[in-house]
């Protein structure tokens, strides 16, 4: 087929693990943040591209047709894949399937370095650690994409639609992947138990704990942030991080962003807390003070840990006495 050709084709593009990247978290709001990272990343590769077709058919590089037919762009929780109709010669749309992908990778390498940066989880003086969190990130997903010829007409369609999945498939299963690397030795991340740990929480016990002190480059120890974002002892990797602190980007870019998603320990504790609530009052504190293990540790008369406590101030306050 020349290249000055135009035809129309269905363009069949994916984004994976899916499973695995939402079922490896540990908070109900890590599972939010991955499930939406798959959703927003799908939606970034609709308008690549959607960008790429042009008003003028002589336009260099650019499509001469593109129709999304699955999902609905009205649609706000899109699944991890999209297929469109497009019209365009072949190196045009080798070069739009490229296109999209980098637009998708480049995409998820900004949600973490910009929340990463927010947050200033990495200084200057964390070079080694900055350079191996984006290429933990950079070889995670995997992206696949396919353009099949296709005549145009609604009674065929169901056909050509049916060999264009089966290629694609064949495509999945060829499982490109990177030369074989030396194992990384050192501690793994809690979250994923696969990328070395990149980040950790000092706790009062370990300050430094033995497999972080074994694990190159050395993890940055974080202080500074809220403990929704690291908990005492807890160590992640930059997926993990990522899945963790999304929301300071996400929220920038969609507007119904949840904020604060209830921790399965708040929903468990949902008839306690309407129990508990003069208690707290008692404390001088507010729930938004607080992480939900609080309530357990005021129902079983415990004393008062950091790990209980969003706000430094609180902590300082006499343990809370069981309630009548």
């Amino acid at each position: 087929m020349k290249d000055a050709e135009t035809f129309k084709a269905i363009f069949l593009f994916t984004l994976t693990p899916v499973q695995g990247f939402i079922a490896s978290t540990r908070k109900t709001q890590d599972l939010y943040n991955a499930s939406l990272i798959l959703s927003y990343l799908c939606e970034v590769g609709m308008k690549a591209l959607k960008s790429l077709c042009a008003q003028d058919r002589d336009e260099a590089g650019a499509l001469a047709f593109v129709r999304i037919l699955f999902p609905s762009e009205k649609v706000a929780s899109k699944p991890n894949r999209f297929m469109a109709e497009v019209e365009g010669s072949e190196e045009t749309l080798r070069r739009a399937g490229r296109f999209v992908e980098e637009r998708v990778r480049a995409e998820w390498l900004a949600i973490g370095t910009e929340a990463a940066d927010k947050l200033e989880l990495l200084s200057r003086e964390h070079a080694k650690q900055r350079e191996l969190f984006k290429e933990q990130l950079q070889r995670y997903f995997q992206i696949h994409w396919l353009f099949f010829p296709y005549s145009g007409q609604a009674e065929t369609f169901e056909d050509e639609y049916r060999r264009a999945e089966q290629h694609f498939a064949a495509l999945k299963n060829l499982r490109a992947f990177a030369p074989i690397r030396p194992p990384e030795a050192g501690r793994k991340c809690a979250m994923t138990g696969e990328e070395n740990v990149l980040f950790y929480r000092p706790s009062q016990k370990d300050a430094v704990p033995y497999l972080v002190r074994q694990t190159e480059p050395t993890p940055v120890a974080v202080h500074h942030v809220n403990l929704h974002y690291l908990a005492e002892g807890e160590a992640l990797g930059g997926v993990g991080m990522v899945k963790r602190v999304a929301g300071e980007y996400l929220r920038k870019k969609i507007p119904d962003y949840e904020e604060g998603f209830p921790s399965t320990a708040h929903v468990a504790l949902y008839p306690l807390k309407e129990e508990l609530d003069s208690a707290l009052r008692e404390e001088g504190l507010s729930e938004k003070d607080l992480e939900p293990q609080y309530l357990f540790a005021l129902n079983e008369g415990r004393p008062l840990s950091t790990s209980d406590v969003k706000s430094p101030i609180a902590a300082d306050k006499d343990s809370p006495k069981s309630p009548a």
